[in-house]
């Protein structure tokens, strides 16, 4: 018909999705967030995450590196309006507003997050992960790895960047096997 229909996966950024070819991250598609250390990378992950969720995305978020709690504590905070400082204060008044924004019949996604050790996680162990949700019936729309750079290598080289690529090319492998938006 002429039409190209967009079938990205919200980042809940008009102006990012605007600049995605897919009006969002792409399924079949590995997308890589880079940045310098401490320049918000896991926490952009994290917020991207929470966002397609909140648009009624499915959502597999692995860290590798920052642990689960603080993760949590961040979409938490951001989930509530809450300063991650002041979640302990009202901690009912918190949960409540989580309950609320992750309702199903408000139109929210399913979130799951996992934490594994730096450097101990392969690309067949998400792989092994995924098909576990599915068993349970859950389908992923996006999966986020925080951070693809710590992950193991199937097959171990001594050449650091062989294990690199290696690994980013299994990750964009799942990501078409499973048609999902894969982000790290």
């Amino acid at each position: 018909a002429g039409k190209v229909i967009k079938s990205g996966i919200t980042s809940g950024y008009s102006a990012i999705d605007a600049h995605l070819y897919h009006a969002g991250w792409g399924r079949k598609e590995l997308s890589c967030i880079m940045g310098p250390a401490k320049s918000g990378k896991s926490l952009s992950l994290g917020d991207f995450c929470k966002n397609a969720t909140l648009a009624g995305y499915n959502v597999l978020y692995v860290s590798l590196e920052v642990a689960h709690e603080i993760i949590a504590g961040l979409i938490d905070a951001a989930l509530s309006d809450t300063m991650i400082k002041d979640l302990h204060k009202n901690p009912a008044d918190v949960r409540d507003e989580i309950l609320r924004a992750s309702d199903p019949s408000r139109g929210a996604g399913i979130f799951k997050m996992q934490t594994r050790a730096s450097g101990t996680m392969k690309p067949s162990h998400l792989r092994a992960m995924i098909e576990k949700y599915r068993a349970d019936g859950i389908n992923f729309d996006l999966i986020a790895v925080d951070y693809a750079d710590i992950m193991a290598a199937e097959h171990r080289s001594d050449d650091l960047r062989e294990n690199l690529r290696t690994i980013y090319i299994d990750l964009r492998a799942l990501a078409h096997e499973y048609n999902v938006a894969m982000l790290t």
